[in-house]
Order: structure tokens, then C-alpha cells, then sequence
């Protein structure tokens, strides 16, 4: 079985008494052993371990190794396990510059970089549909829903915060403006915050969208409850996982956010095959939606590669055509459990 986590630079892979048949390696950031990045990598893992329950004469290999959360480390990481591990598939990759640099070294030796951990615009999507599999909704796509919500539920108050002048975001900022009567936007940064909440808290909008990195929604609503702030939170897909919605519950807060996979505790297929797995393979971990898109991940790959006999890029994508993701893929947004 394989109870791989993370790799550092300077380890040698492990199970090399035994050639492996199919080899998915990334790049990602570990944080922290009950992160996102790590669950993501252990859901991975709970799938190829149940690959090698069910059939002993196929030995899948999984390789990720640490980014450290830089780019550079993502492109030297990548060199190795296309040129040294002789991986078959990239998946993972927790940074956008990194999945970007890292599709050229791929391109390469014929080898696809599929389903990055993390969210990328339509433009990077679409000028790299022939070299990545995507399985989350672009940039674009998330805010799309969360502003398809805002609109179904008649929100006349609606304030959004973020942390980068980007043109997306000002993009998406206009387009509110013209479905929600009042659209009040704050950048979210230390000098600004305390009169931004200040100000939202006199206001009172109904509801709050917050964009930007993970651990600045957190701080952000921890410190609005923390202000009286009584509204309602929205969050885009990419922000939304086990570990943020655990640490937003304790908050007290109401928060809405995008999502593609079916809830952890529904009676979906996919979703009771990922848990019993994980209870099985990782039974000290918690089942979370970051594990569950890690099986899903790995799961379609592995399809993809035993059905395409891992012959070329065209072949891995022509046959992942061939999967029906509509009893899996939905995005939405609702309230975080």
C-alpha cells in the first residue's frame, strides 16, 4: 500500500523494489499535515491504494513533492519527476504561476499536466486547453454563481471585499452593480480594514463577498464578528474547504460558498467509496471536500490512463472526453455545514 505524504527534494522515492505501472506525481504546498494541500494529497492516495487492493498485478505510484509555495520550486520539481521520476501524469500544484510555467517543461516529454489545485482565469484555460485537464471552474465561472445568488435572492445591500486591484475583480464589482441597488467594495488590507468594518457595520448590508487568499477570509470574518458585523458571507469556490469552514463555524457566522463536488455526507457514490477508503488508509485523518477532490482527481486520471494505453497527450484527451462528470460536477452555491 502506499502511505506517502509529502517528499522533500532530497529523498528518493520509495517502493522501488517494484517497477510501477503507472506513476501520477505533483508539485504542491505543505503546510501543514491537516491543510488543505495535505488532505488533497492523502485523497489521492486513498484512491491508488484501493487500485492496489483491487487488482495486486497493477502498481500505481504516487510522487508529490513540497513547492515550499514557490513558483521556482514548482518548475524544479517538475523537471524531476518528468526527467528523473518518469511520471506519467502532473496533477495537484497548489500555485497558479507555478501550474503555468510548469505546462512548458510538461509539453516537453509528452506529458499532461491534469486538474491543478488551483483556480485559474478562462483566458489561462482556454490558451492551455490541449496540454491540462481542468476539473474546477475558472475564476470567472465561481463568480458567475456567486453573482447568479446574489441575484436569486433579491440582495439590495451588498458588500464585497478583496485584496489586489485586479481588473477581473473590478470586472466582476460592475457587474454586481448593475443586479444588487447598493454595492459597497473595500480593499482588504491592515491600514484599511478598521474603517472598512466600521463602515460595513453602519451599513448593514445583507450580505458580504469576500474575495482574495484563504487566510485573509478568515482573519476578515473573525474580525467581523469580532465588530458586530451581523451580515451574511459569500465565498467563491476556491475558498471554499474543510479546513475553512471548520474555522469559520466557530464563528457563529452564516456563510455561503461555491462548490463543485457533492457534500461530504451525502449518499452520492463517489462520496461513500472516498470515505470508506479514507477510513481504511488514513483513519487518523478527517474526511473533508480537499480529500475528496484529491480521489476524484485521481480517480479520473487513472481512468484516463488505462483507457488511453498512455499513449500521447491527444489520446489522454480524447479519452477523457469519454467521462461523464455531470453526476459529480455541479457547481452551486450553498451554506457551509
Amino acid at each position: 500500500m502506499i502511505f506517502l505524504m509529502f517528499l522533500a527534494l532530497s529523498q528518493t522515492s520509495f517502493s522501488e523494489e517494484k517497477k510501477a505501472d503507472v506513476i501520477i506525481g505533483g508539485s504542491i504546498f505543505k503546510e501543514k499535515e491537516e491543510g488543505k494541500n495535505a488532505e488533497y494529497v492523502r485523497g489521492a492516495i486513498c484512491y491508488l491504494n484501493k487500485v492496489i487492493d483491487s487488482d495486486p498485478n497493477i502498481i500505481p505510484k504516487a510522487i508529490f513533492y513540497d513547492n515550499g509555495n514557490r513558483p521556482t520550486r514548482d518548475l524544479s520539481n517538475t523537471r524531476r519527476l518528468i526527467f528523473s521520476d518518469k511520471a506519467s501524469v502532473l496533477m495537484g500544484y497548489s500555485n497558479m504561476e507555478g501550474v503555468l510555467k510548469s505546462i512548458e517543461e510538461a509539453k516537453k516529454k509528452d506529458v499532461v499536466m491534469a486538474f491543478p489545485f488551483v483556480s485559474l482565469s478562462q483566458k489561462d484555460i482556454d490558451e492551455n486547453s490541449e496540454d491540462i485537464f481542468y476539473l474546477r471552474p475558472s475564476i470567472e465561472k465561481d463568480l458567475e454563481a456567486l453573482a447568479d445568488f446574489v441575484n436569486r435572492h433579491d440582495v439590495q445591500k451588498l458588500a464585497i471585499v478583496f485584496e489586489k486591484e485586479e481588473e477581473w475583480q473590478k470586472e466582476y464589482i460592475s457587474e454586481l452593480t448593475k443586479i444588487v441597488p447598493s454595492v459597497f467594495s473595500y480593499i482588504k488590507d491592515p491600514l484599511s480594514m478598521n474603517e472598512a468594518l466600521m463602515d460595513i457595520k453602519q451599513l448593514k448590508p445583507s450580505h458580504i463577498i469576500i474575495l482574495g487568499e484563504q487566510k485573509g477570509a478568515i482573519s476578515f470574518i473573525k474580525r467581523a464578528k469580532f465588530n458586530g458585523v451581523d451580515s451574511t458571507f459569500i465565498l467563491p469556490f476556491y475558498l471554499s474547504n474543510s479546513e475553512v469552514n471548520k474555522k469559520i463555524k466557530k464563528y457563529g457566522v452564516k456563510v455561503y460558498s461555491g462548490k463543485i463536488f457533492p457534500n461530504i455526507n451525502s449518499n452520492n457514490k463517489t462520496v461513500k467509496d472516498y470515505v470508506k477508503c479514507s477510513r481504511k488508509y488514513e483513519p487518523d485523518f478527517e474526511v473533508g471536500e480537499s480529500g475528496l477532490e484529491g480521489f476524484i482527481t485521481a480517480k479520473i486520471l487513472y481512468s484516463i490512463i488505462i483507457n488511453s494505453n498512455m499513449k500521447d497527450r491527444k489520446s489522454m484527451l480524447e479519452s477523457f472526453k469519454k467521462i461523464d462528470l455531470s453526476s459529480i460536477i455541479k457547481l452551486r452555491v450553498e451554506e457551509c455545514e
